[in-house]
């Protein structure tokens, strides 16, 4: 997500986004898996206006970014349910190496990255329900030149519902996504609960192959901070993401 500003000072910020993933696993046994991921930003358009004087002479700036990002590895492990119609726990882990990009897209991290994600709920057959919580750390980096994320922890929690069939599953979720670390906490901005949703459609190949679409909505949030001496109306803008993935499990 990106931040924003507006008011007597004012930013304003808009950030969409058009991604592609692959993921490659492989079962080492039913309940344990390895993998590697990769993300193709397909394009992101990135605009911010500035106006005030907190901001004087700097109008903000507008770009379109493509490139390749958080390529790492996965372990998968199967908690509890290996069955249809029986209560499920996944724990997925994964480490994402810091990428170091002279182009500086937005979307490209020097930090390396920590990630985890708890989902439990309940396979009913042809429908399921539960809820899913992510963490992501990002480790300080010598590279992170102003300091944005360092040690910064992003947390989201999301209840879901999917219904499945033999050749196509959607999975509903919302929930809210909140930075946890003690200076996002000391932004007016960041520190908010940012409400959620995220509609995603599947198309199972085989018991091993999925090609998946996916929309993320995340809504925006306002707040006042000092700029320079001068106060700022913040705003952090919706954001909008689209997102197509390759699963494949060997």
């Amino acid at each position: 997500m990106q931040f924003l500003s507006r008011a007597a000072s004012a930013r304003e910020t808009l950030s969409k986004e058009v991604a592609s993933s692959v993921v490659l696993q492989y079962g080492i046994t039913e309940s344990f898996s390895l993998g590697i991921s990769g993300k193709y930003m397909i394009d992101q358009d990135y605009q911010t206006v500035q106006s005030g004087i907190a901001f004087a002479g700097d109008p903000g700036k507008s770009s379109h970014n493509q490139g390749f990002y958080d390529v790492g590895f996965q372990l998968g492990l199967r908690i509890l349910g290996t069955r249809t119609e029986e209560w499920f726990v996944n724990l997925d882990l994964g480490f994402l190496p810091g990428i170091v990009d002279s182009n500086n897209f937005l979307f490209t991290t020097p930090n390396n990255q920590f990630l985890s994600r708890l989902i439990a709920g309940k396979d009913n057959g042809s429908w399921s329900m539960g809820v899913q919580a992510n963490v992501q750390y990002y480790a300080p980096s010598v590279h992170d030149k102003g300091d944005e994320k360092n040690n910064q922890v992003l947390s989201s929690s999301l209840l879901f519902t999917q219904i499945d069939s033999d050749s196509l599953y959607v999975r509903l979720s919302a929930g809210a996504v909140k930075f946890l670390d003690s200076r996002s906490n000391e932004n007016a901005v960041m520190k908010q609960f940012f409400p959620a949703a995220q509609t995603e459609f599947g198309i199972p190949f085989s018991n091993t192959c999925v090609l998946s679409a996916r929309m993320t909505y995340v809504a925006g949030a306002e707040g006042e901070i000092a700029v320079g001496g001068f106060n700022a109306r913040l705003t952090a803008r919706p954001f909008i993401a689209g997102s197509l993935s390759l699963l494949t499990r060997f």
